[in-house]
């Protein structure tokens, strides 16, 4: 017996699927040709070797596919030790499939995946064979998870990409516009050297250096530049090349490309300076921050609270240098209106608006000028969420100050902290900050996912409240 759910979504027949394509990075030989081909093949899978507990498993198809494919398939999860079906839906959406186990699978246990010949495309071509695949349900699955506005994503130990939460530009890279409330693989994403997430937009730079923007802030790649890295902001993104030249596009209306200039870009710009030093950076809400390898910070944009951090409030074209001149800074975060960094000497100073107590100084008073936080200098990382702060120490603790209406914070309350507040003293990898919400991975490869959750950005399955704890994402 079949045991499967099939989501009312997918009842939509896309007629609309062979006109006004977009394949986006795909290779051209992928490209489906409905009219063209005597069979349907699969061409790919995520995850390839490895799932977690509960995640979607998405498959490629050559041809476009709807509910109606699989009416008369045999679609089938099981257990290959115990022999027992998993209850699944799916999904099927273009040419891709995806299956969403109703329930957690068994850590370190194999899986089977079926689907039999009888599947067809839209013109009735069928599978030209049945499809199997064997995957190990992995426990400490994940390796690096970033927070977006109103969705996540996250790397997997295997090098796979995977995301969740809102879709509506889609984001997700799913070929809909619906929200997915579990970690969902993506296509062609293995061993990704970065990825960042921002307002319904997701950056990816692949394994051979190449950048792939999906979502809202759409981009127009004039060349065929190698990328380092890259930051996803609300209304603008910035990348460094292979170079170490600095390039943003997107909004400019407060000068946070950088560029002197004032006009919206889609297309990549380089800042002011013509610089060839730069080695991060980090794209927000009307501002950016960046770390040159010498060790000094730069600022432009947006700086109404002082957030660039350089004793003015005045908005700043090009890059300025923030007021202390140092040049042993370490890392950088920004949030929509404040600042974080961590210096050579595990200090972590902060600037920019401070109404929540984001800045950790133990006041509530804005900053034009770094100040120090109140605790101990022994951070190893932190990140700005839009309105609060997330820290992690030397000896993996975790901690957390600022906004915490959602529960943002973690500390099981929804009162504001203006000073470090011990979340966990568990040993935690990385955190994240987004709109509201916070993920993290621990060090035993575990992630997590606290605050807010109406876009289902914690990654919870069906469970779509607000957690005030860090809630683990299986």
């Amino acid at each position: 017996m079949i045991k499967y759910i099939i989501s009312s979504l997918v009842f939509i027949l896309l007629l609309s699927a062979c006109s006004n394509r977009d394949y986006g990075d795909q290779d051209i030989s992928k490209i489906p040709n409905a009219l063209g081909v005597d069979r349907v093949s699969i061409l790919s899978s995520v995850p390839s070797n490895n799932i977690a507990q509960s995640s979607y498993i998405n498959i490629e198809f050559s041809s476009f596919m709807n509910a109606n494919s699989f009416l008369n398939a045999e679609i089938t999860l099981k257990n290959t030790q115990t022999d027992i079906e998993v209850e699944i839906s799916f999904s099927s959406i273009e040419n891709h499939l995806y299956i969403q186990p109703l329930e957690s699978l068994i850590i370190n246990q194999k899986y089977r995946l079926s689907i039999d010949s009888n599947a067809v495309d839209i013109m009735g071509n069928s599978m030209d064979r049945a499809y199997e695949k064997v995957f190990t349900c992995r426990e400490n699955f994940w390796e690096k998870v970033e927070a977006g506005e109103t969705h996540t994503m996250a790397l997997s130990r295997d090098g796979e990409l995977y995301l969740w939460g809102s879709n509506d530009y889609n984001e997700l890279k799913t070929s809909d516009d619906v929200m997915k409330s579990i970690p969902i693989g993506i296509i062609d994403s293995n061993n990704s050297k970065g990825f960042n997430a921002g307002s319904n937009t997701s950056g990816i730079i692949k394994d051979d250096s190449s950048l792939v923007i999906y979502g809202k802030q759409s981009l127009t790649l004039n060349d065929e530049s190698l990328f380092e890295t890259l930051s996803i902001g609300s209304r603008h993104s910035a990348v460094i090349k292979n170079d170490g030249t600095l390039w943003s596009w997107g909004k400019d209306n407060y000068g946070q490309l950088g560029d002197a200039g004032i006009a919206t870009k889609s297309y990549l710009v380089q800042e002011n300076s013509l610089s060839d030093n730069w080695v991060e950076v980090t794209a927000t809400k009307d501002f950016s921050i960046a770390l040159k390898d010498d060790g000094t910070m730069w600022g432009w944009g947006t700086n109404t609270y002082g957030q660039i951090g350089n004793s003015e409030y005045n908005e700043r074209r090009v890059p300025v240098q923030e007021d202390t001149n140092a040049s042993d800074w370490k890392s950088i975060s920004a949030g929509d209106n404040h600042s974080v960094a961590i210096k050579d000497d595990k200090s972590l100073w902060s600037w920019g608006y401070n109404e929540s107590g984001e800045l950790g100084d133990a006041s509530n008073i804005s900053s034009r000028v770094s100040v120090r936080e109140s605790s101990d200098s022994n951070w190893s990382d932190a990140s700005a969420g839009a309105n609060h702060t997330l820290a992690i120490k030397e000896n993996g603790t975790l901690w957390a100050w600022g906004s915490n209406y959602y529960g943002q914070l973690g500390d099981n309350s929804v009162e504001d902290k203006n000073i470090p507040t011990l979340i966990s003293s568990d040993k935690w990898r990385s955190v994240s900050g987004g709109t509201n919400f916070s993920v993290g991975v621990k060090m035993d490869g575990t992630m997590w996912a606290w605050g807010y959750n109406a876009q289902n950005q914690l990654g919870l399955g069906d469970d779509s409240e607000d957690k005030l704890i860090p809630t683990e994402i299986k």
